[in-house]
């Protein structure tokens, strides 16, 4: 059985759980992600859709959540929440395409990092030029500068969009805030047991707010609701999910039942420590530099350099074409320190203006098991 292979069938298993809470959602509100469907194969087909690099550490960095019940892995890996994850289509080939949330907002330089996952670490991104429409109907193109402008077709003519050009850059911002793991709401693995910690309502809602004043969108507003309509909002500890809507300026933030008990296979139990175990770690070295860049403005480059060598001095390592090259080779397993003990470094462009001092944000999500964002936003 190949490596990918065996992670699908842990997949498949982990999304009983999964089907069960989508088959119960329903929208909270007209337009709502909650009320889409995602049967029990849909998660793998959506897999599919990504490279074979992507694909095996999404199977490696999603399983812990999946098996505690699915809730949040099914938000994020659900199909049409461009009002939630800012995205962008970059174009690996001709004829095969990436679409990519966004870190930076920057679709040049989110493209450029996807390259290397995306080409199953056959290439780094050569250079790269963004394209939009006229009538806004798409958010960004991105496609190697030599093949020229995209393919016409229906869409109508492209045009090229100028050098720091950004997609919502609040609601990027905001995005990767919220699924940083030092927030409650990012659906990282905290726990002993590798499942995500539980939070209240009023506290969340709280920490949202702040963030909002932090960000200057104290325009914006947060809205809780429950994932069933016919539920009402528990004052008990519930896992939550946050919904951004730059076009109403809402956070809505989700809350879900009560966890369905579901028992772990022993390969999942593994997984899941591993990741709990990978996450207190991360999470202690990102606390520990923030709380030094608190005291202190630093720069976008001094904050790598910072992170750079106290990761390096607990174990983890940036990715490369040589780690994607590795869990693409189908002959030999790939361990779970491929996924849980690297991580793709991304640096804010220096285009965007949102504010003098840089911090560190870590997220399960993008190239590598982990994104590690070093931006002049803060945490």
């Amino acid at each position: 059985m190949s490596t990918l292979r065996g992670f699908e069938t842990t997949l498949a298993a982990a999304s009983r759980a999964l089907y069960a809470e989508a088959e119960a959602a329903r929208a909270p509100s007209p337009g709502d992600w909650a009320g889409r469907r995602l049967g029990r194969w849909g998660l793998l087909r959506r897999v599919r859709q990504l490279g074979v690099g992507v694909q095996l550490v999404l199977a490696l960095s999603t399983v812990s959540t999946l098996a505690t019940g699915g809730t949040l892995a099914w938000i994020f890996l659900s199909a049409g929440h461009t009002n939630q994850l800012a995205s962008v289509e970059c174009n690996v080939t001709h004829n095969s395409q990436a679409i990519i949330d966004t870190v930076t907002g920057d679709p040049i330089t989110d493209c450029a990092i996807t390259w290397p996952s995306a080409t199953a670490g056959r290439h780094e991104a050569p250079p790269l030029t963004a394209w939009g429409l006229a009538n806004n109907t798409k958010t960004a193109v991105v496609q190697p500068t030599s093949w020229g402008q995209p393919f016409h077709g229906a869409d109508g003519p492209w045009r090229r969009l100028p050098a720091g050009w950004s997609v919502n850059l609040p609601v990027v911002e905001l995005t990767d805030q919220l699924i940083d793991i030092a927030s409650p709401l990012s659906g990282t693995p905290m726990t002993a047991s590798g499942g995500p910690a539980c939070s209240y309502a009023g506290a969340d809602e709280r920490a949202v707010r702040a963030l909002l004043a932090a960000d200057g969108l104290s325009s914006w507003h947060v809205r809780v609701s429950p994932n069933d309509r016919g539920r009402a909002v528990s004052t008990g500890c519930r896992l939550f999910a946050p919904n951004i809507d730059g076009d109403t300026r809402t956070v809505q933030l989700i809350q879900f039942g009560p966890e369905r008990p579901y028992v772990q296979t022993p390969q999942q139990h593994r997984i899941a420590n591993a990741a709990a175990v990978t996450d207190r770690k991360l999470l202690a070295i990102q606390q520990h530099l923030n709380r030094d860049f608190a005291r202190r403005c630093e720069s976008v480059a001094g904050a790598v350099a910072d992170w750079t060598k106290a990761a390096r001095s607990a174990g983890f390592r940036p990715t490369s074409l040589s780690y994607y090259r590795a869990i693409n080779d189908f002959t030999n397993p790939v361990s779970s320190q491929l996924s849980n003990d690297y991580y793709t470094l991304v640096k804010q462009p220096r285009s965007q203006h949102t504010g003098p001092c840089a911090h560190i944000l870590v997220m399960r999500a993008g190239g590598g098991s982990w994104t590690v964002y070093a931006a002049r936003i803060t945490p």
